[in-house]
């Protein structure tokens, strides 16, 4: 496994953001792959208007995930930046969890689909990719695991509260889709 070193500004004082600021996690190289995986198939026919985009989410984020099992809140850090060549963005966020982090990494962009959108993601706790489609509109997105042939579903909505927020909600089903249960919320405000 590649290691990279984590480079987001941690508050609580200088002592606290330097070593935040040099703290390894292990990259599954594989993870290495996802943007040329995203790239392939996307033609201009498919590129959306510029109103339902996801420009909304770029930026540097502060905030808290709210578990929904007990209601614990761990601070998060989210960097969003825009896919090179068109729309989308790469998303990777820290979760400090008290005894480790949980790193994620996500990339969006259109797919061939007429108004529909992929997002490929990934984390430092399973090998593997999660495809999920989705749909987006003006400062909303949601998004569903894409594998037909798995009973577990997982369901993400992204919400644009204001200019310097957004809430980010994470249901799963066991039942290819009849209910579905809260897993987490995450509720971010740009970085000053």
């Amino acid at each position: 496994m590649a290691e990279a070193i984590v480079a987001d500004a941690t508050p609580g004082g200088a002592d606290r953001e330097d070593a935040m600021n040099r703290r390894r996690f292990r990259i599954p190289p594989w993870s290495l792959l996802i943007v040329p995986l995203m790239m392939t198939g996307c033609s201009d026919r498919s590129r959306p208007q510029p109103e339902a985009t996801l420009g909304w989410m770029e930026g540097e984020w502060q905030g808290i995930r709210r578990s929904a099992d007990d209601g614990r809140e761990d601070s998060m850090f989210v960097l969003v930046v825009p896919l090179t060549g068109g729309p989308g963005n790469i998303e990777r966020l820290r979760v400090e969890t008290g005894e480790s982090s949980y790193i994620g990494f996500a990339v969006r962009s259109p797919s061939e689909a007429e108004g529909r959108w992929t997002m490929l993601y990934a984390n430092a706790t399973r090998d593997r990719i999660s495809r999920l489609e989705g749909e987006v509109g003006p400062g909303r997105a949601t998004w569903q695991s894409a594998d037909p042939r798995r009973p577990r579903i997982s369901k993400v909505e992204m919400e644009r509260l204001d200019t310097n927020r957004w809430r980010r909600t994470n249901r799963v089903s066991e039942d290819s889709g009849k209910s579905w249960r809260l897993l987490f919320t995450d509720e971010v405000e740009r970085k000053r």
